[in-house]
């Protein structure tokens, strides 16, 4: 099966519509609840002031508006709750299957060469066999070797090739659940004021994982940074200021959930910087040369 980066962008886009409309109406929610205001306030001075008067007709109207727009909101917010979690769904789902595909090509590889080295085998015992009949089947025997133990070179240049392919494509990914945990972690070191920028390949999606679960656990400062070739591992660093909520990050992403590993401890930065966390993932960066 083909799979495009182009197909992981339009997935992703589809995502960020979905929850920009999820922030939309909580938006019109809290637009509601402020149309409201006057009418509370009106009910409020006839119950402590005593005096109970008919609310004018503007507060009435205002108030109106407001609970509309509430409805409107809290209908929204779950439509959009539910295509967000449908959209993460299917990101998930071409992730695994871009996975399983090329995994698949790697093992078609190993059992042609297996089977290339088994026909050598034969050979080699041919030529065994046609040794003690003739010089001439010694010559073809020793060339036999030579030609097994090519095909042996070669059988173990791509088993090394298939190791290689596989550390290549270590997932490098989280499940729904893994989102969910990670946020409730998350959850506990949350502050809405501290600047976080997550730098990470879109195409692999760990980084964009790690990014999502800080915004919605409560880093609404958080920001994500497409770069591609970063080195396989993560790196922070953070100024003194934000140094502590920086450390529990790092220990939540390496010890918890292992994603590593940690190039160096958390780096000083400037006064007035972002937390930087930056996750480098293998299959994003050229394949090493095999020799």
């Amino acid at each position: 099966m083909y799979t495009s980066p182009e197909t992981l962008a339009d997935l992703t886009a589809v995502r960020d519509l979905y929850f920009s409309c999820l922030l939309w109406s909580s938006g019109l929610v809290a637009v509601g609840v402020i149309l409201e205001g006057p009418e509370v306030i009106h009910e409020a001075r006839g119950v402590f002031g005593r005096v109970k008067t008919e609310p004018r007709p503007w507060i009435t109207l205002i108030a109106l508006i407001g609970w509309i727009f509430v409805a409107l909101g809290v209908v929204g917010e779950g439509i959009s709750e539910a295509l967000v979690s449908r959209a993460d769904g299917n990101i998930q789902a071409f992730n695994d299957r871009r996975l399983a595909d090329t995994t698949q090509e790697a093992g078609d590889a190993k059992t042609s060469a297996i089977q290339a080295a088994s026909a050598a085998a034969s050979a080699v015992g041919m030529s065994n066999d046609a040794s003690s009949i003739a010089n001439g089947a010694r010559a073809v025997s020793k060339d036999a070797r030579m030609q097994a133990d090519l095909v042996k070179k070669d059988l173990s240049s791509a088993e090394k090739r298939l190791s290689a392919i596989h550390a290549y494509l270590t997932p490098r990914s989280l499940t729904q659940k893994d989102m969910e945990d990670l946020r409730h972690d998350f959850k506990l070191l949350a502050n809405p004021v501290i600047p976080i920028l997550v730098i990470g390949s879109w195409e692999s999606g760990l980084g964009v994982q790690v990014w999502r679960s800080l915004k919605d656990a409560g880093f609404d400062k958080a920001q994500m940074e497409d770069r591609w070739n970063l080195p396989y591992g993560m790196s922070m660093s953070s100024p003194d200021e934000y140094w502590s909520v920086a450390d529990k990050i790092s220990i939540v992403l390496l010890k918890k959930w292992g994603i590593g590993p940690m190039l160096g401890g958390v780096q000083s930065a400037p006064t007035g910087a972002p937390i930087r966390i930056i996750i480098g993932d293998i299959r994003t960066a050229p394949l090493p040369p095999l020799k």
